[in-house]
């Protein structure tokens, strides 16, 4: 299969393609910024913002995966939060206007999305895939990302929209900052910690876009966290407890949060209950359901 990677070369895509290489029927290549190859497997230029892609990089592919997306963990200013935007629908939009311009109907359409879907609210509520996006910032965003991946469909293409949690990793900076501050005891709750904390494993991600890749399930979006329900308390417990400190520091209170963060802080003190039911049904097995055991096997690696 011939697949074409959009954000190959963020955390979650380099993980994917390292999986996505073990089979070796798969041919893997990338669309980067970047004009100078450094990469192992087959890479085309792309820029979003200048309506630039490489149409070569279309030709013959069978599968999509659509990664691409600038950080959301920053300040949401009226620029951040333009570029935030540009680089989901955007770049998603170019593809899909060069492949109708080129007459090229790939197979499948995997595209990244966000839990963020069910807005930065808490509640009790198990959200599922067929609720409504809620009415923010990234209820909204994801609401056109999933719409301008759903155009795909014209090209009779099967279109899977992956709503992610938080992605813990080894690898990533949240994880490692947040260890760093637990190892001086200067890490605890933030606001009540009794808002859910919904996460997934990198390795469980992976594993979802690979599932989706290999099984014939039906198409549509698909909730990709644990089916550990987690709260914000019970994450900082355990990530502390890994790194055999004890919380001594007050929770941090909600008006500094905000105070730092602004309108990005609604992703800090506030966290949603999410079903991965859908998934399940559909024959998956989550490798990390727990969260201690994903905390200690990312401390391991």
């Amino acid at each position: 299969m011939k697949i074409l990677v959009t954000g190959g070369t963020g955390l979650i895509g380099k993980k994917l393609i390292s999986k996505l290489n073990q089979n070796p029927n798969n041919k893997i290549s990338i669309l980067s910024r970047s004009k100078t190859n450094s990469y192992k497997f087959k890479q085309f230029y792309w820029n979003p913002k200048f309506n630039e892609i490489d149409e070569k990089s279309l030709i013959g592919i069978d599968c999509i995966i659509h990664l691409a997306g600038e950080n959301i963990f920053n300040l949401w200013t009226k620029r951040r939060k333009k570029n935030i935007y540009d680089s989901r629908i955007n770049s998603l939009d170019l593809i899909y206007n060069r492949l109708k311009k080129l007459k090229i109907k790939p197979k499948i359409l995997i595209s990244s999305s966000a839990i963020g879907w069910y807005g930065t609210i808490s509640d009790d509520i198990e959200r599922s895939e067929n609720m409504p996006n809620f009415n923010d910032f990234l209820g909204n965003l994801c609401y056109d990302w999933e719409s301008s991946a759903d155009k795909f469909k014209n090209f009779n293409v099967k279109v899977y929209k992956v709503r992610t949690g938080i992605v813990l990793s080894s690898d990533s900076f949240m994880l490692r900052f947040l260890k760093l501050l637990s190892y001086f005891y200067l890490l605890s709750p933030i606001s009540k910690g009794n808002q859910y904390f919904p996460w997934i494993h990198i390795c469980d991600l992976v594993n979802i876009y690979n599932y989706i890749l290999c099984n014939d399930i039906e198409p549509g979006p698909y909730n990709a966290v644990s089916p550990d329900n987690s709260t914000n308390k019970k994450f900082i417990t355990e990530l502390s407890n890994s790194v055999n400190r004890k919380i001594i520091m007050p929770n941090i209170p909600q008006f500094l949060i905000n105070l730092l963060f602004g309108e990005m802080s609604k992703m800090l003190t506030n966290g949603l209950k999410i079903s991965s039911k859908k998934i399940i049904n559909k024959g998956f097995n989550f490798e990390f359901k727990n969260l201690k055991i994903a905390i200690n096997d990312l401390n391991n690696n």
